[in-house]
């Protein structure tokens, strides 16, 4: 496939999606006699002291390359290759630039997506796109991932809506009701996927349509109510 390149950067997102890496190339622009080159399975850049799944040393200007054989470096999530001032973990090189080249063994599918949110932030609801957005742009859910490991006192429910408030005893869009246990994680595999096509989000209150996609934990099962913890919730969408 055609490689993922960058010039001039210490930090390239090869992917958003899993994948597989064959091969990295490029040159170390810069002076610094050495830094680490270091390959992260994330979505979002990776943060200090991010232990990185592979790893292996730069030198002032000169080239480097890597192949890896099928299965040798697989990403589950997405992938960040960058440059780090520490061995072991990522400490962000602010000093020194490279070129750099990323080959993938497929294509990213789905490409051109948004990821909002993550999974390390504990909260009670996420606001995926707001209904201005959504009437600028429309735009559709393409998945969405909840860590429930906060979550107490039984089973709650993942709702979604399409307005930007969220207000108690309000119904959610029809067929957006999820459950989710105290402690379970709905993440990857076992995240909410609404295929290829995606999900609009609108709804009409009787005077004017909503647009918006606002994602929220409820302790009961069909009108939201505030939940009893909090949640992790990361949403990934595409423009219609």
């Amino acid at each position: 496939m055609k490689p993922i390149s960058a010039y001039n950067v210490s930090l390239l997102q090869a992917s958003q999606h899993p994948g597989e890496v064959i091969k990295i190339e490029g040159y170390f622009r810069s002076s610094t006699l050495i830094a680490w080159l270091q390959v992260h399975d994330s979505v979002a850049a990776p943060v200090a002291n991010a232990v990185p799944l592979k790893q292996w040393p730069v030198y002032a200007t000169s080239e480097f390359y890597k192949e890896f054989k099928r299965g040798s470096l697989t990403c589950t999530l997405g992938c960040f290759v960058g440059l780090s001032t520490t061995e072991g973990t990522y400490t962000a090189d602010v000093a020194d630039v490279m070129d750099i080249s990323v080959e993938l063994s497929d294509p990213e599918n789905p490409s051109g997506t948004t990821f909002v949110g993550d999974l390390t932030s504990a909260v009670t609801g996420l606001a995926v796109w707001s209904e201005a957005s959504g009437v600028t742009a429309r735009k559709k859910l393409l998945s969405l991932e909840v860590d429930g490991t906060n979550l107490t006192g039984g089973t709650q429910w993942i709702m979604i809506f399409a307005t930007d408030a969220v207000t108690a005893g309000q119904a959610p869009l029809q067929n957006m009701i999820f459950p989710i246990t105290a402690g379970q994680v709905r993440t990857l595999n076992n995240g909410l996927h609404f295929g290829e096509t995606c999900r609009d989000m609108s709804s009409y209150d009787g005077t004017n349509w909503h647009y918006g996609c606002h994602v929220v934990i409820s302790s009961t099962a069909s009108t939201y109510t505030a939940p009893n913890g909090t949640a992790c919730i990361r949403g990934e969408y595409r423009a219609s």
